[in-house]
C-alpha cells in the first residue's frame, strides 16, 4: 500500500515514541477500582467482631433483660409475644449479625454495609425489649 514498510501500532506506544496517541482515553485516578489498604482490612476485621460480639448480646442476653421482673415470684415475667421474642433473638438476629459481618469485606459498599448492619440489630434490639415487655 502506497509502498509504506511500516505496521501500524493500532494505538499502542512504540518505545521511542513519547507522544500519546490522541484516539486513546485518558485514564484518571476515579476510573479505577478502589481497593482498601491493609489497615482498612483490619479496621474491617474488627468493626467486624465488635458486630459479632453486639449480636451475640442482642440475641443471648437481651431477651433475658427483657423477660426479667423484679417483683415477680420467679424473676420472669410472662410475655404475649414469647414466640415472636424467640424467632426474633434465635433466627432473626444471627441472620442480620452474620450478614452484617460478612458484608463488611466487601471492597466498596462493606462500610455502608456495616453501618446498616449495625443499625438493624440496635433495632432489634428494642423490638426485643419491647416484646419482653408486653404482659401476657
Amino acid at each position: 500500500m502506497c509502498g509504506r514498510t511500516e505496521a501500524p501500532t493500532l494505538g499502542r506506544m512504540s518505545e521511542t515514541d513519547t507522544t500519546r496517541d490522541s484516539a486513546l482515553p485518558e485514564v484518571s485516578q476515579a476510573d479505577e477500582p478502589l481497593r482498601p489498604a491493609l489497615g482498612d482490612w483490619a479496621w474491617r476485621a474488627f468493626f467486624a467482631l465488635l458486630v459479632l460480639l453486639f449480636g451475640v448480646f442482642v440475641g443471648g442476653i437481651a431477651p433475658w433483660f427483657s423477660l426479667s421482673c423484679g417483683t415477680c415470684q420467679d424473676g420472669m415475667r410472662d410475655a404475649r409475644f414469647i414466640t415472636a421474642l424467640t424467632v426474633v433473638a434465635w433466627y432473626v438476629v444471627p441472620l442480620v449479625t452474620v450478614g452484617t459481618a460478612a458484608g463488611l469485606f466487601l471492597p466498596r459498599a462493606g462500610v455502608r454495609i456495616g453501618w446498616t448492619g449495625t443499625g438493624l440489630v440496635a433495632a432489634l434490639l428494642f423490638v426485643i425489649m419491647v416484646l419482653g415487655r408486653i404482659p401476657a
